[in-house]
């Protein structure tokens, strides 16, 4: 009886531990949002008001989408977007 007792105990360990959930670190917060712009300088448009050349590239508020996007978005793709 005290077989079956720790066969069950020892069924129970191993159920529990195969349903335990991995939990993810938290997101590393900067202080602030930041953006990356990309400014077109090789076609100038004289007279137009400035930034109208600016295009957005990405946002990130964490260390870790920075890193994503510095990985999967290097800079030098920049001149695909114009």
């Amino acid at each position: 009886m005290a077989a079956v007792a720790n066969e069950a105990a020892a069924a129970a360990s191993i159920e529990g531990s195969a349903t335990e959930t991995i939990e993810k670190p938290l997101p590393h917060k900067l202080e602030r949002k930041w953006t990356f712009w990309f400014d077109n300088q090789s076609k100038p448009n004289q007279g137009a008001a400035w930034g109208t050349s600016l295009r957005k590239i990405y946002s990130f508020d964490t260390v870790e989408e920075f890193w994503w996007y510095a990985f999967h978005f290097p800079f030098f793709y920049f001149n695909t977007f114009l």
